[in-house]
């Protein structure tokens, strides 16, 4: 009878190994499995990330070749209203030029103006006292 309960806790013992065992292999092989996992899913993540990138930096490289022709148009249309600034102010310039001599030339006939109207006045006077000495000497 006692060979039959040695014979029972040997095959415990050995149960209880091998499931020991084969728990520890489980978990050894789950470690590896989740390694390797994870080094896949870095390594999908890190090429995704690139093609991100690639794609990222084609998009930015086409926005940016949008601004430069729009930078180029508005640069080109600055310059062009720099340009008729520039001849307006020319422009502007010589008209006020031809007024302010014109405006010389008024005054100036003014005063001639006021000179003869001067002469006229005096003109005037003595014509007067001449008239008056001819009404009164009659």
């Amino acid at each position: 009878m006692m060979a039959e309960w040695i014979t029972v806790i040997s095959a415990v013992i050995a149960s209880v190994t091998s499931y020991l065992i084969g728990r520890s292999k489980n978990k050894t092989d789950l470690a590896k499995a989740e390694r390797d996992n994870s080094a896949q899913l870095d390594k999908e993540k890190k090429a995704h990330d690139s093609e991100l990138e690639k794609f990222y930096a084609l998009q930015m490289t086409t926005i940016i070749g949008e601004y430069k022709e729009q930078l180029s148009g508005l640069r080109s249309e600055i310059d062009k209203l720099k340009t008729e600034f520039s001849e307006f102010r020319k422009s502007h310039e010589k008209e006020v030029t031809e007024y302010k001599r014109y405006i010389e030339m008024l005054e100036e006939e003014n005063d001639g103006l006021k000179i003869e109207l001067e002469h006229v006045k005096e003109e005037n006077s003595q014509l007067k006292e001449e008239n008056a000495e001819l009404k009164g000497g009659k």
